[in-house]
């Protein structure tokens, strides 16, 4: 939120910036949190402002919303994996917004919420550093891209351009028909393993045709879905959500979700699937088969 003390025309220090966040919060939840397991914020971040670099124990993506520099593009998701040195920062030029997707939730409950300043984030990566050392990193979301064995501490790639994405996902569209629940979906993947991006977050972009109307299906695990493009409805449980582009839905676990796409549409999703599967514990419903 902004500083109290901001008033029209005053430039906000680094100091007051780093906090210009919008928590997404559940009112059942005794702290901010948008699922038992994950946390939703929207950063803003105007030209000529910055963040002083700092770390922490949790681990996050960003999706970008809003902005074009090079490295921060609409569309692109970025990691920012626990223990991390990062420094946000937009030197020029309009504002720049983005989804905050943190596992606060679980590092929380565990007493492992560590924080930490520094001086300096570091040395930058050159332009271009992960797309000629890792490639695209997308898999086709399909039972048999699933990892089988457990993912690496974090994907060696934090940067995932959505031009890319968009691509691959052409490609799967291309292929053949998409998923009767998902629709054409693929999976951000450390470009290592094939395994999730993150120890704890596992992320997604999925395409609905125009006219998809998909099979409701449930798993264990809780999700955030943000419309980067297009317009539809989805069932939450019991519940019809209208959306379009820029909302924000959060899926509880264990929820049935059927996805309608008036128009084409393009959905980000990230879950607490990574911490799940690792676990043990993730499991997908199957469709065809009627509640227990």
């Amino acid at each position: 939120m902004l500083p109290a003390a901001t008033e029209a025309g005053r430039r906000v220090s680094a100091q007051e910036a780093e906090r210009r966040v919008l928590l997404l919060a559940h009112p059942d939840f005794p702290r901010p949190a948008e699922t038992r397991a994950l946390l939703v914020g929207i950063r803003m971040l105007p030209g000529g402002e910055g963040a002083p670099a700092h770390r922490h124990s949790q681990s996050a993506l960003r999706m970008v919303l809003a902005g074009e520099p090079l490295e921060m593009r609409r569309g692109n998701l970025i990691l920012t994996p626990g223990g991390a040195w990062h420094a946000p920062a937009k030197p020029s030029g309009g504002a720049m917004i983005w989804l905050d997707g943190p596992d606060g939730p679980v590092v929380n409950q565990l007493g492992l919420g560590l924080y930490e300043h520094g001086e300096d984030a570091g040395p930058a990566r050159p332009e271009g550093f992960s797309a000629a050392t890792f490639g695209r990193s997308l898999l086709p979301d399909r039972p048999a891209a699933a990892p089988s064995v457990p993912p690496a501490f974090r994907a060696p790639q934090l940067r995932y351009p959505y031009a890319d994405a968009l691509a691959a996902l052409a490609a799967l569209a291309a292929a053949g028909p998409p998923d009767p629940r998902h629709g054409y979906r693929i999976r951000y993947a450390n470009a290592l393993t094939g395994g999730h991006v993150l120890a704890t977050i596992g992320a997604f972009l999925s395409l609905l045709p125009e006219g998809f109307a998909g099979a409701p299906a449930r798993a264990t695990d809780s999700r955030v879905l943000v419309v980067l493009e297009g317009e539809g409805e989805s069932e939450i449980g019991s519940e019809r959500i209208p959306w379009r582009e820029g909302d924000i839905l959060a899926v509880p676990n264990w929820t049935r979700l059927a996805l309608r796409a008036a128009r084409r549409s393009v959905i980000f999703a990230f879950s607490d699937i990574a911490l799940q599967q690792r676990l043990g514990l993730w499991r997908e419903d199957d469709p065809s088969r009627e509640d227990p």
